[in-house]
């Protein structure tokens, strides 16, 4: 948890992760699937959401929130 997210891995196909991020309040914030590249990754590895598509691991790395057929996710 930062800045009052959470993130939660709720499907895994290695190297690909289902991913949403929820406020404080339990109330979905965004959601997609990540790429972990040579990384197995954990809820406990993202750091932080600030909006938009990227996620913030604790390894300063950014990870591309998409669908599940790799293409970005649609923010509206």
């Amino acid at each position: 948890m930062d800045g009052g997210a959470f993130f939660e891995i709720t499907d895994a196909d290695p190297p690909r992760y289902f991913l949403e991020i929820r406020y404080e309040n339990g109330t979905l914030w965004a959601q997609g699937w990540v790429t972990g590249q040579d990384q197995r990754l954990a809820s406990s590895e993202f750091l932080g959401y600030y909006g938009g598509d990227t996620v913030e691991l604790k390894s300063g790395k950014q990870l591309r929130l998409e669908n599940q057929d790799g293409t970005p996710i649609d923010m509206d």
